[in-house]
């Protein structure tokens, strides 16, 4: 009986466009080059709209080192390429130019202005592939945290995105495995 179930969902359209666990063909992963130094390379990406974060905030920007795996957390209302540009010049501003900035396909990130603010500041953009997060695997490691703080953050009284602030200052100043760099 066993035997005929199994034929019947292998012959059957429906069962078998609706599999989600066929062997898929993924395209070869090439090994992130690791950076020589602290914000060489960043790894950036967007996450939501998320309407649980009120009326004042629908977003979040999130930037990644990938040599110390710092991170920065911007929460916004909309996500527009200017947005995202001016995030970034402040962010610059305070820690210095990166060489590099990995991101997905993003409307913002793939537009004319944000390439030509990478060039007016000679950063290469490495642009991960379509349907790849795990592509910029350091970002979406990075997300697992950061919902933990926005589902903590929505319970406590205050201004969400001083809570949240609060806690990626907590990761940042916390060693751990997947943060401490051996040499």
């Amino acid at each position: 009986m066993d035997r005929m179930v199994e034929e019947f969902i292998r012959e059957c359209k429906i069962c078998v466009n609706s599999d989600r666990v066929l062997e898929s063909s993924f395209a070869l992963i090439q090994p992130t080059e690791w950076p020589s130094r602290a914000w060489e390379k960043l790894a950036v990406d967007i996450r939501g709209p998320d309407h649980t974060l009120g009326q004042q905030y629908q977003f979040v920007l999130v930037v990644a080192d990938y040599y110390s795996k710092w991170a920065e957390v911007k929460l916004l209302r909309e996500v527009s390429t200017n947005h995202v540009i001016k995030m970034f010049r402040e962010l610059f501003n305070r820690e210095g130019i990166p060489e590099c900035v990995a991101s997905d396909n993003g409307p913002q990130f793939v537009g004319h202005l944000f390439a030509e603010f990478l060039s007016e500041l000679g950063i290469r953009h490495q642009r991960v592939p379509i349907y790849s997060p795990i592509s910029n695997g350091l970002v979406e490691i990075f997300h697992r945290a950061l919902g933990g703080f926005m589902e903590t953050a929505k319970q406590l009284v205050g201004d969400i995105a001083q809570r949240i602030e609060r806690m990626v200052g907590t990761y940042n100043a916390t060693p751990s495995s997947n943060n401490i760099i051996y040499t």
